[in-house]
């Protein structure tokens, strides 16, 4: 089984790669994730594959509540 990080995962061709993990579950095992802002949708895409390791980039985020949900991953 291949280990991957997806690096902008909530964009247009990190989300076409996690298609492609779904589609590959059994050769495929992301373990980690990054996005720039949307961290909402990074922290449901963690919860879908298991992810405990993720990234933010936008630092205005270490404010939200988003940011703990992000910290107990």
């Amino acid at each position: 089984m291949k280990r991957i990080v997806v690096l902008g995962s909530t964009g247009s061709i990190g989300t076409q790669t996690l298609d492609v993990a779904r589609r590959h579950a059994d050769k495929l095992e992301v373990v980690a994730l990054a996005a720039g802002t949307r961290a909402e949708e990074l922290l449901a895409q963690a919860r879908e594959f298991g992810v405990h390791h993720l990234g933010v980039g936008d630092g205005r985020l270490a404010g939200e509540s988003v940011a703990d949900e992000l910290a107990a991953q």
